[in-house]
């Protein structure tokens, strides 16, 4: 999820600029987050001024990077150096699929051909019996 808008000393609400870091890199970060946020969630609300909440199914390493390049306290972002080493640009995106089980490694994917053509000779071979039989039982007729 994202994080509230409330915070700082005091128990008052942080005003926007508190929270983008006005001119700073840490607004620069921030504003690098709202975009990664919108490349990857178009039909989604931008975040503002700290509010914002991704699906369940956000890949982790993507909502790792946006809670921290979103955070409300600008001490608390990566540095554009920092960012660029986070998981989420360091590990390749086929490599989380595969690790989400969304695609198959490539032996996996033989071994899974393997299987379906050992099962149709089977089947095929079942069926070919049947067919003996059934002509010799005089229900087939050739």
């Amino acid at each position: 999820g994202g994080a509230a808008a409330a915070g700082g000393g005091g128990g008052r609400e942080r005003t926007l600029s508190e929270i983008v870091g006005s001119g700073s890199a840490a607004s620069d970060m921030y504003a690098f987050g709202v975009l990664l946020f919108w490349m990857n969630f178009p039909e989604r609300d931008l975040p503002v001024a700290g509010t914002w909440s991704l699906p369940g199914t956000t890949d982790a390493n993507l909502r790792s990077l946006l809670e921290r390049l979103l955070d409300v306290n600008p001490a608390n972002r990566p540095s554009a150096s920092d960012a660029l080493v986070h998981p989420f640009f360091t590990t390749s995106f086929s490599d989380r699929l595969v690790a989400s089980g969304e695609i198959l490694r490539q032996d996996d994917k033989l071994e899974a051909v393997r299987a379906l053509i050992k099962q149709v000779r089977h089947l095929h071979s079942q069926n070919k019996e049947k067919i003996a039989v059934d002509r010799l039982n005089g229900k087939l007729v050739s």
